[in-house]
């Protein structure tokens, strides 16, 4: 009698396992990914293509580059998708009815993630990256996740998707233009070998890795017969550079290794700004602001300047402006005074227009 009350509770148990699996599995199907988009929990190796010509045969070479011909891989982690969500909703939401595609890339599932409203609809499908147990990683300071993002090129490619021309990368919290980004990569012919993005505009940043790299934060691209030869090699390439720090030059080294330079495009913007701000709060710092342990919103006024491409490039200036609420930081951004450098405490002259 008791071995067979033992047996029903084992079946109960399989029974209500069974079910919770279910409803979790169609949950995840319907609102964490889309039923039309590729599977991202399940790793498929796809064939890839075995030439350029055939990763490209679906291609129309007479219409212009549009942004449904860009695919975005986004990296993240389950740690601080639900915070960094945000910032992909404020430019990708803008875009979502217009063919835009991509996918943000998470270490893992967890409960962060899986913490999902309605809202979340205005924003890419989440996939879970590969393991990458299987590479050796031996830089003392750095993290190994980098190797997972940086393989981000080749499991987009893996999905076998149709009609890409670039693959662009960058993080959870790089802000795209899509119209801009597309307008520059026109220029471009995207059946040729492409690295491009741009280097950080912190000079330590530059000489600590390359000025001929480009800095994942600020975001780059890659043409899509590029991202198959990459895609083909990228793991013999990781083997080879174990004691490399992030997943930007990772993907430079492979860069080098296939003979592709950088093409530099300033509108991918890096600003490494880890050497000049320090973290707090400092309590005892005699602020001529606002504090920033205090600032709960940040805004930026500017004037539009269309014509700005057609003078020698030079970046923005910015200074905080007074605001009566604490809570809030107003920046006013514009042309940069002829004696202006960054981390110039001299800025109560310069005359921007807002």
């Amino acid at each position: 009698m008791r071995r067979r009350v033992l047996i029903k509770n084992v079946y109960l148990v399989a029974m209500v396992a069974a079910i919770v699996f279910f409803f979790t599995f169609a949950y995840l199907s319907h609102t964490l990914y889309p039923l039309n988009s590729p599977s991202c929990i399940v790793h498929q190796i796809i064939t890839l293509p075995t030439t350029t010509a055939d990763a490209n045969k679906t291609m129309s070479t007479q219409t212009p580059t549009s942004l449904e011909h860009i695919v975005f891989g986004i990296a993240g982690s389950a740690k601080l998708w639900s915070r960094r969500k945000n910032y992909v909703k404020l430019w990708w939401s803008r875009h979502k009815n217009e063919n835009i595609r991509g996918f943000v890339w998470l270490d893992k599932l967890s409960t962060n993630v899986l913490n999902v409203d309605n809202n979340d609809r205005d924003l890419p499908p989440v996939c879970i990256s590969e393991n990458t147990r299987r590479f050796p990683y031996k830089h003392r300071n750095g993290n190994r996740a980098a190797i997972r993002i940086t393989r981000i090129l080749t499991e987009t490619v893996r999905m076998g998707l149709k009609n890409v021309r670039w693959v662009v990368m960058g993080d959870d919290d790089t802000w795209f233009v899509p119209e801009n980004l597309v307008r520059v990569l026109r220029k471009y012919d995207h059946e040729q070998y492409y690295y491009i993005g741009s280097v950080s505009e912190s000079h330590v940043q530059n000489i600590a890795f390359s000025y001929g790299m480009a800095f994942g934060g600020g975001g780059f691209a890659i043409s899509y017969s590029l991202a198959v030869l990459i895609a083909k090699v990228q793991d013999r390439c990781i083997e080879r550079y174990p004691e490399l720090y992030g997943s930007d030059d990772r993907m430079h080294a492979c860069m080098a290794e296939v003979g592709v330079p950088l093409t530099k495009e300033p509108g991918f913007h890096q600003l490494s700004v880890s050497e000049h701000v320090s973290s707090g709060p400092y309590p005892k710092c005699a602020w001529k602001m606002n504090s920033p342990a205090e600032v709960k919103k940040v805004l930026v006024y500017k004037t539009p300047n269309p014509r700005m491409w057609e003078k020698s490039p030079r970046r923005n200036c910015c200074k905080v402006l007074p605001s009566i609420d604490k809570a809030l930081l107003l920046i006013a951004v514009g042309s940069c005074g002829e004696d202006e450098i960054f981390g110039s405490r001299k800025l109560e002259n310069i005359p921007y227009d807002i």
